[in-house]
């Protein structure tokens, strides 16, 4: 019963997101739940937890793990950055307006977001492997550290950035990977050369 009682309570909080209700209060959530005040914060004392474990049901629910497995399991660097850009038109899309709400929340609470940001099943942990793995490899331009890669590549894929793009301006989601990709690879990676793909096993 608590079981179902909790996955009650974050898929009414999805719903709220996904309707752009990002403000709701606990006596709303409990209300639209079909649960007491009570039992509510009995599962969920604090809000951010709450958007947490409300966000990374959405990812067990869609399959953002088995997603995202090809970018573990590429064989290269670059590869493993083709694999993080198929990642984000396919699930960014799934999980659209749950997360422009979610983002909306985040620019206003600090700690939410750094709480966020921490979870190490999330995007930016993703991007992270990505950027780090391109350094180790050699690709990495200089100019550019991990982190400040990271930072970028995760503000190219909010949820935002891609509505902006997809919703607003009707870009489709190829052009959009393959854009970001060109992004990347003109201004931040080193040239490829045919030394280098030898090396690395990789394709320009």
């Amino acid at each position: 019963m608590a079981k179902n009682t909790r996955h009650a309570i974050l898929d009414t909080t999805l719903e709220l997101l996904d309707e752009g209700h990002g403000d709701f209060t606990y006596e709303g959530l409990a209300r639209h739940a079909g649960v007491a005040r009570q039992t509510l914060y009995s599962q969920f004392p604090d809000r951010t937890e709450l958007l947490i474990a409300a966000v990374d049901h959405a990812r067990h629910l869609l399959g953002a793990d088995d997603l995202a497995a090809p970018v573990y399991g590429a064989a290269t660097a670059r590869d493993a950055l083709g694999a993080l850009l198929d990642f984000h038109i396919t699930f960014t899309p799934r999980i659209l307006r749950p997360a422009l709400a979610l983002e909306a929340q985040r620019r206003r609470d600090p700690e939410l977001s750094r709480k966020f940001e921490q979870r190490p099943q999330g995007r930016r942990q993703i991007t992270r492997h990505v950027m780090s793995r391109l350094a180790a490899e050699g690709h990495l331009d200089g100019n550019w550290t991990v982190d400040e890669a990271t930072d970028f590549i995760s503000a190219l894929m909010t949820a935002a950035f891609t509505s902006d793009l997809t919703e607003e301006r009707s870009w489709s989601l190829t052009q959009l990977r393959d854009r970001l990709r060109f992004v990347i690879e003109n201004s931040m990676l080193r040239p490829l050369t045919n030394t280098t793909t030898a090396a690395k096993g990789g394709a320009p």
